[in-house]
């Protein structure tokens, strides 16, 4: 079996990561990103949209509105798993001892 790879039709590529909520903090970097590219770039990330920061549903629709193509991390993926906790207390305890918190 052979893997083939399409070269990218854009010159830039560029990786970002850990976000964590952070709408400002991304947007800043997105225009640094554009600034030098000038647009000509596909974004990659190596996930963490979520936690931490306040804005993770606009970290969320500003990654989906530019086309950012992403793998999840470890908070995205705990996020994704929300369902399994009877209550916001437990899965709140559950993300604090388990990502970080002391």
């Amino acid at each position: 079996m052979t893997l083939q790879i399409e070269k990218p039709k854009t010159k830039y590529i560029a990786f970002i990561a850990d976000i964590h909520g952070n709408i400002e903090g991304l947007t800043r970097v997105i225009n640094q990103i554009n600034e030098i590219t000038k647009k000509d770039v596909i974004i990659y990330s190596t996930g963490d949209f979520v936690d931490r920061g306040p804005s993770s549903k606009e970290v969320i629709q500003l990654a989906i509105d530019l086309n950012i193509r992403a793998v999840v991390g470890n908070h995205d993926f705990e996020f994704m798993n929300v369902w399994k906790f009877t209550t916001m207390d437990r899965f709140s305890n559950h993300l604090y001892e388990g990502m970080g918190g002391q």
